[in-house]
């Protein structure tokens, strides 16, 4: 039976009003522009700088990029906000502090601005972001009265970002791209998450979904120079999770469906080819739903979940792309959002992750636990990182 993940920004989904909408206009500017006073990187508060009981990494350790960004709810007034983790020191700063509700924290491909989700309770989803020298938070995408955004991610060069956009009067998805500089928005093509964007923006990877009612989703690419829709040589499953090689033209994809749990595809101008496809079907009861490229292109963290409650939190496999095997990695479970340091030789995930299950009923998000911990990319040596008695989640490597 076919299980449709909702994805990592399932955590914001449900704020979706179904009240009467029409599509943004293009080139609109954003309707809200926020300058924190005085400074949102600088906090007088106990709980804006603080020292976890984890140790900082040894120097044998260092990973190069020596920053997190994460959300929490330490300040313990019911929002969740974004914090900046320096693993030398051991110390969080807060990168937002109000009344928003910040989520799935993204880092530009420079590393020097940080993009999220964000919205208020009850309301629809934006995009917000903020620049990490300066300190200058404003809004990307304002969210529509019944449109809200489900997920984004940035162009290679991270001039732009691309995000989509749910219609819940319409019941309707869309694809727009906005510019990071401008705020000016382009609608780009009818699609759904997952979405990603190959490194040289070259391509859209998408998934859309059939006329029929509970239909499922099918993967698509996008050329972007022309807006040529690409159809892959086998679309045989649902993807739940897509993401490019670092670098290199291939895309990774793991299925919302029993088989096959991970396959890459190459694309060219014309084609999108099958290149490799792991040829077990996945374990009874679990699904995959995340997956992240390891620096060099060579290998792939899994995650695989047991599909309940519309999370994706669970055991972490390494795949070998050379044999398309993979390995259980000995950490203790469940585990949410793995992210590589940026040589390659660690990983860091969420680890007990229970903040995005949502009381539909009562709307309220329930943030009742969540750590984020690191190993190496054996699974060995895995230690907490950030842990206290706040919800610390969705970590996001700085590159």
């Amino acid at each position: 039976m076919k299980v449709r993940w909702l994805t990592q920004t399932v955590v914001i989904l449900i704020t979706i009003v179904t009240v009467s909408c029409s599509r943004p206009l293009e080139n609109e500017q954003p309707s809200e522009t926020l300058s924190p006073s005085p400074n949102p990187t600088v906090e007088t508060s106990v709980a804006a700088r603080y020292t976890p009981s984890p140790l900082p990494l040894t120097e044998e350790a260092s990973t190069g990029g020596d920053q997190l960004a994460f959300v929490s709810d330490r300040r313990q007034r019911g929002d969740l906000d974004i914090w900046l983790f320096d693993l030398e020191s051991s110390q969080a700063e807060s990168l937002t502090a109000d009344e928003f509700q910040d989520v799935r924290p993204a880092w530009s491909p420079d590393g020097q601005m940080l993009a999220f989700m964000s919205f208020r309770t009850r309301e629809t989803v934006g995009i917000r972001m903020i620049g990490i020298k300066d300190g200058n938070l404003r809004v990307l995408v304002s969210p529509e009265p019944n449109a809200s955004v489900m997920s984004f991610v940035w162009s290679g060069d991270g001039k732009s970002i691309f995000y989509t956009m749910f219609d819940g009067e319409a019941f309707e998805s869309e694809i727009w791209q906005v510019d990071v500089e401008t705020g000016k928005r382009q609608y780009v093509v009818a699609g759904e998450a997952p979405i990603a964007v190959s490194v040289d923006d070259q391509y859209l990877a998408f998934s859309i979904r059939g006329s029929e009612p509970r239909s499922r989703t099918v993967l698509r690419v996008l050329r972007l120079s022309d807006r040529s829709e690409l159809t892959p040589e086998k679309e045989n499953f649902s993807p739940s999770k897509l993401a490019w090689m670092p670098m290199g033209d291939a895309l990774a994809v793991v299925s919302g469906e029993v088989y096959p749990p991970l396959a890459t595809y190459t694309v060219s101008d014309e084609k999108v080819l099958l290149q490799t496809v792991d040829p077990q079907t996945a374990e009874p009861g679990t699904l995959p739903c995340d997956l992240a490229w390891s620096p060099d292109g060579t290998t792939i963290l899994v995650t695989r979940a047991t599909p309940t409650a519309n999370t994706c939190r669970g055991e972490l496999l390494l795949y070998d792309l050379d044999s398309m095997h993979y390995r259980l990695l000995p950490i203790e479970g469940p585990v949410s959002n793995p992210e590589w340091s940026t040589d390659g030789r660690w990983i860091v995930y969420g680890k007990n992750d229970t903040m995005n299950i949502y009381q539909y009923r009562n709307q309220i998000l329930e943030q009742v636990d969540g750590e984020i911990w690191i190993a190496e990319l054996t699974g060995l040596d895995d230690r907490p990182l950030i842990a206290d008695s706040f919800y610390n989640g969705q970590p996001a490597w700085r590159p």
